[in-house]
């Protein structure tokens, strides 16, 4: 993918990426949005195929597999009124992430719904979050995070935003959406992020990764009370 030349229209993006994981509705897809859409929305759909396709190397995808048509098409859906890059990354890491031999993964409709509710603020947060911490398999199998507290200051260095009524709130949807477990402690001005289960499973997802949850936060399930299973997601 490194050598395509860069689409300029949608149709062209749709046809030189699209069509790789989602061969059998890749037209209709690019009909459908070349008339549903224009330049401001198409423009950031191209990027967010260009993102699909840098994943697609990444990952070092065979050609056998690929995604839902349903998920392909609500990507690049939201991911056309974005035009925040991190966020149409993670978009894009949505598609990667459904490609199965089989393509009828449709496990991500979850954290299409979920992500489409996440602000640029609320992502930029996740992402942190989830570098940021200690991921370990508990003894049931499930993944948890350690908890990453940080200062009122740090939060604004790592966000931008100084306004601390809206961080505050902002967490708050954060951890209703279900995706941090707490937010600022009201004894003090610090603040836990720490991701939940299913928050770690969708920076997994947004990141592309294509099997287990376990691979990707590079853990093992071991018998031996002495291994370490826990993961800081800064040496990744």
């Amino acid at each position: 993918m490194a050598t395509d030349k860069k689409a300029t229209t949608i149709t062209e993006a749709v046809g030189t990426v699209i069509a790789k994981v989602c061969y059998e509705a890749a037209d209709e897809i690019g009909s459908e949005i070349a008339t549903r859409m224009h330049k401001w929305r198409q423009r950031n759909a191209i990027k967010t195929i260009e993102h699909v396709g840098e994943l697609y190397q990444a990952n070092k995808i065979s050609g056998n597999e690929h995604a839902p048509p349903k998920i392909v098409y609500q990507v690049i859906e939201h991911a056309s009124w974005v035009d925040d890059e991190e966020l149409q990354k993670m978009w894009a890491g949505l598609i990667i992430s459904a490609c199965t031999e089989k393509g009828l993964n449709d496990e991500n409709s979850l954290f299409v719904t979920l992500l489409s509710q996440l602000t640029s603020l609320e992502a930029v947060v996740l992402n942190y979050a989830c570098e940021n911490c200690a991921v370990e398999l508990h003894t049931n199998g499930l993944l948890v995070a350690s908890v990453p507290t940080v200062t009122e200051q740090e939060l604004i260095q790592i966000t931008s935003v100084s306004d601390i009524h809206r961080l505050d709130r902002e967490l708050d949807h954060m951890r209703q959406a279900g995706v941090i477990h707490a937010g600022f402690d009201t004894e003090s001005s610090n603040a836990n992020i720490a991701p939940t289960t299913l928050g770690l499973q969708m920076y997994a997802r947004c990141k592309g990764h294509i099997g287990s949850i376990e691979e990707f936060y590079n853990l093992k399930k071991s018998s031996d009370s002495n291994s370490n299973n826990s993961l800081n997601l800064d040496t990744r």
